[in-house]
């Protein structure tokens, strides 16, 4: 009989799952490695051993020390780089800001035809002028003199600056304005359009869009501004030496205020501007020099100065240092903007700093009501009724007797002035540095003209009713187009090509990559430092007391 005896079945088990073996095996390699270093511990490591490891930290430490020079000496540097980049736009582009002055200064029609000016005060501005003209020798200037003119010295002692009294009025020679809507084009008076009238060297010019209304949403010439103008050459001096008109293109609160840079339009042409936009931003020390400086001349609040500003800036000021008088353009703009402090600290410079300021602003009576800030053109807001100008037949005449006119430059000195100190400019510009502002618009301009009006069909068709003739038309109109090409701008940035938090990243990235030390080691070392203090006083204060208690057994 065979007696077969069961047990309950059991599955195997996989070896591979028992985690006993793979506990064994790391046991085993913890228990090896610290076998290992404990025997490096306790046993004396070979020279050699020691050399090694001596040259390998060595070398490490030297090429981190070389990294950190060099990174350090990159930060120093605080470059920048400027990122430059064309955006596209579905929407709109506000057009720029524009300023347009005669280039005839003086009306001649109304200055000879004034009952105050007899022939030989004319006939003295005439020489005035071509005699100075005739000069390319500063040194040759000393023959000139205001008593080879007295007949224009006592108008100017009597009545004012001829300049300032005759001046063309850029508004007088605008015929018509057009501008295109997005509905349509619509023609509206000038008068609705000057946002200011600007007050420069070479007159009374025309300001449009600084309050940046007019923007352009389709490109072309047909969809921007467009000015028909009128020379009037017939009111032109003999002297003049060009016809025609200037125009500034500019950011909206940048104030122009001499006749440099601008781009002259001929009378008889039809000129198209076509207008690019860069908007540009700069940095401050260090990575960039730009610098807000805030415009001395501007009617609007937090202005700064764009370069061409600061430089015209200090071109004035060191003209009225030069010329001991203050041009009536400065004087006019600075009134018609109620800046008197800037006005007082010019009539110290014209008199190299003796005039008493205390007693001046008492003898000037200066009104702190003056007129309304929304009112920016003067002659508009002229009151004869106005008990403040009741001694004064009109605002010119104030401005002509008032309390600045012994510092305002006759037109004999101001002409004679501005020839001389146009030598002198050329050599004293160099000492004077200008600095952009932080954030601007410039803008570049693209120049084409045709001949207009084109052909006799033309004039007949449409210019016949508003002008004399097709010649008059050929020698006095001009029709000015400014607009964008492209609806897009440039933007200009500057950016700093290596910042503080680049620094930090970088120093912890190489000195944890080569030595192995990060923030995590310092506070190692901070906590081993603390237990050796805490450990010695401890051993100190503990070895202090077996001794005590040693010497009292």
């Amino acid at each position: 009989m065979e007696v077969i005896t069961r047990s309950p079945w059991k599955e195997e088990s996989d070896k591979s799952s028992d985690p006993i073996p793979r506990n064994k095996f790391f046991f085993g390699i913890r228990d090896l490695t610290s076998d290992y270093y404990q025997v490096m511990i306790q046993k004396e490591r070979p020279g050699w051993c020691k050399s090694l490891w001596f040259f390998i930290i060595l070398g490490l430490l030297a090429f981190t020390v070389y990294v950190l020079y060099l990174m350090i000496a990159d930060y120093i540097l605080y470059g920048s780089y400027n990122k430059i980049s064309t955006i596209t736009t579905n929407s709109s582009i506000v057009l720029p800001a524009i300023s347009i002055c005669s280039l005839n200064v003086l009306n001649n029609t109304e200055f000879s035809s004034d009952v105050n000016v007899t022939n030989n005060v004319v006939q003295d501005v005439k020489d005035l002028r071509y005699n100075l003209a005739m000069i390319s020798d500063p040194k040759n200037l000393t023959s000139i003199s205001a008593s080879d003119y007295p007949d224009l010295g006592a108008y100017d002692t009597k009545y004012g600056n001829i300049e300032f009294i005759f001046r063309s009025k850029v508004n007088q020679f605008i015929s018509s304005t057009s501008y295109d809507y997005k509905l349509g084009k619509t023609h509206k008076n000038i008068s609705n359009w000057v946002t200011g009238m600007g007050t420069t060297q070479l007159g009374s010019c025309i300001e449009v869009n600084d309050d940046q209304e007019f923007t352009q949403s389709i490109r072309g010439s047909n969809y921007g501004l467009t000015f028909d103008l009128d020379t009037s050459i017939a009111d032109y001096l003999d002297s003049t030496e060009s016809s025609g008109f200037k125009v500034f293109i500019r950011s909206p609160d940048e104030t122009v205020f001499l006749n440099e840079g601008g781009i002259v339009i001929a009378p008889g042409t039809e000129t198209f501007m076509n207008v690019n936009v860069e908007k540009v931003t700069r940095l401050t020390s260090p990575y960039g020099s730009c610098s807000n400086t805030k415009s001395k001349f501007s009617r609007y609040d937090d202005t700064y100065q764009t370069i061409r500003e600061c430089l015209q800036t200090y071109k004035i000021e060191a003209m009225i240092s030069s010329c001991q008088c203050i041009p009536w353009y400065v004087v006019e703009q600075l009134m018609d903007l109620e800046n008197y402090d800037v006005l007082d600290d010019y009539v110290m410079l014209s008199q190299n700093g003796t005039e008493n300021l205390v007693d001046y602003s008492r003898r000037r009576k200066r009104d702190t009501e003056w007129e309304s800030d929304d009112d920016f053109n003067y002659f508009e807001r002229w009151n004869s009724s106005d008990d403040r100008y009741a001694n004064y037949s009109s605002f010119d005449d104030y401005f002509l007797r008032g309390p600045y006119e012994e510092y305002i430059c006759t037109y004999y000195n101001q002409y004679y002035c501005d020839v001389d100190f146009a030598l002198k400019w050329e050599v004293l510009k160099d000492q004077y540095t200008c600095h952009e502002p932080c954030s601007y618009s410039k803008y570049s301009v693209k120049l084409f003209t045709s001949l207009y009006p084109p052909t006799q069909a033309y004039y007949n068709t449409f210019l016949s009713d508003s002008t004399e003739s097709y010649e008059y038309a050929q020698n006095n109109l001009i029709r000015l187009h400014i607009f964008y090409d492209d609806i897009e701008y440039i933007n200009n940035v500057q950016t700093a090509d290596y910042e503080i938090q680049n620094f930090i990243g970088e120093l912890g990235g190489v000195v944890d990559l080569f030595i192995g030390f990060s923030f995590f080691t310092i506070f190692q070392l901070v906590e081993i430092m603390l237990a050796m203090f805490f450990m010695r006083c401890w051993k100190g204060s503990k070895k202090t007391e077996d001794i005590e208690m040693n010497n009292k057994a």
